[in-house]
């Protein structure tokens, strides 16, 4: 079988990794102290599970409770807190609660499940559909590319629109640019050719850009970049705990 070989040069998705020598000096001295800390923790890095369960918790929460804050959500962490300890439940009032209920379980399975997420379009529709999960209002498209354009626009205190930071791929389009998308990112965590925390980012760049899902939310993207699309290939990018599966802690910027 015929096998497609990336040009790496040309491809759009590869040129936005194309630094000046300062800046390309400077990203890898970044890298490297990153590297260095990877590897002293997982070498001799071992926290007790019950500190790991915690730190776990908190992530989870603060994450939940901050990334829906940005699109206008009103819970705080405490009412975060107390939510995700009663998801069971599955009884939610508000819009809110909606939001906040199916964003910490998406994070629950990011945690749990890291290793059996690939980054391939259907998984990235799947937790699209799961982030979504309980808000009626978003039942049409969960888990569906957009069909009409949206705008990625700036929200004020009270949930108003106070302009557009920028255009996104147009409907039409977006099939199409997140196929590419997908497709590089794989063959380039195949090939090494980047350090794999400058394809994460130029991963979470191009998701921004194509806003793939009707929700005009970026709570949504932000969730299945820097966390849902993170694959098994950069499994030395957790906290390795004996006897137990890795917990990734990996939503710092770049």
């Amino acid at each position: 079988m015929w096998i497609r070989e990336m040009d790496w040069q040309t491809n759009r998705l590869s040129t936005r990794l194309t630094f000046s020598a300062a800046r390309t000096e400077e990203l890898f001295t970044l890298l490297a102290d990153i590297d260095a800390v990877n590897t002293a923790v997982r070498l001799t890095g071992k926290l007790a599970p019950q500190i790991i369960i915690r730190l776990t918790q908190s992530v989870i929460i603060t994450s939940t409770g901050a990334s829906n804050r940005i699109e206008g959500n009103r819970l705080s962490d405490d009412e975060v807190e107390a939510l995700y300890r009663n998801l069971h439940i599955r009884k939610f009032r508000t819009r809110d609660e909606q939001e906040v209920a199916g964003y910490a379980e998406v994070m629950e399975t990011v945690v749990q499940s890291w290793a059996d997420l690939r980054v391939t379009e259907n998984h990235i529709k799947q937790l699209h559909r799961d982030l979504l999960r309980y808000s009626a209002k978003d039942e049409r498209h969960r888990g569906e590319y957009k069909r009409v354009e949206n705008k990625v626009e700036m929200i004020n205190e009270a949930g108003e629109s106070i302009g557009t930071l920028f255009d996104t791929t147009p409907a039409y389009l977006t099939p199409k640019e997140m196929q590419e998308l997908v497709e590089w990112t794989r063959d380039a965590l195949a090939s090494r050719r980047y350090h794999p925390l400058l394809i994460v980012g130029n991963f979470i760049v191009e998701f921004l850009q194509i806003h793939p899902f009707q929700d005009g939310r970026s709570k949504t993207d932000r969730k299945r970049t820097a966390h849902l699309n993170r694959p098994p290939e950069l499994a030395g990018w957790c906290l390795p705990v004996a006897g137990r599966r890795p917990i990734r802690f990996a939503r710092q910027p770049l």
